[in-house]
C-alpha cells in the first residue's frame, strides 16, 4: 500500500490560507464599519421600511417608533393639563366672585 503524497509545499498552502483568512477578516472588518457607521441620519431615514439592512437597525426603527408614540401621548397629555388647568382657573375665579357677591349681601 502506498503512501499518499503529502502536499507538495505546505508552507505555499498556509501562505495561501492565511492571505484568504486576511481577505475575510479585511471584507468583516468593512463590513462592520459600514454598519455601525451609520448616522442617525441615515437611521431616520430608514424608519418605516419593510426590511432593514440588520437587526440593529430593525430594533432601532422599532425603538425609534415607539418613542414617537410616547411623545405624542406626552404632547396630548400636556395640552389636557394645559385645558384643565384653564378649565379650574376660571372655576375658581367663577367661585372667588360668587363668595364676594355673597359677602356684599
Amino acid at each position: 500500500m502506498a503512501c499518499p503524497d503529502p502536499e507538495p509545499n505546505p508552507l505555499a498552502r498556509a501562505e495561501s490560507l492565511l492571505r484568504q483568512v486576511q481577505a475575510d477578516s479585511a471584507a468583516i472588518q468593512a463590513h462592520l464599519k459600514a454598519e455601525w457607521g451609520t448616522t442617525p441620519a441615515d437611521l431616520q431615514r430608514m424608519l418605516g421600511r419593510a426590511a432593514y439592512p440588520s437587526w440593529i437597525h430593525a430594533a432601532y426603527a422599532d425603538l425609534a417608533g415607539r418613542l414617537e408614540r410616547v411623545e405624542a401621548i406626552v404632547n396630548e397629555l400636556g395640552d389636557s393639563m394645559s385645558l384643565l388647568h384653564t378649565k379650574m382657573e376660571t372655576i375658581i375665579g367663577q367661585l372667588a366672585a360668587g363668595e364676594s357677591q355673597d359677602r356684599a349681601d
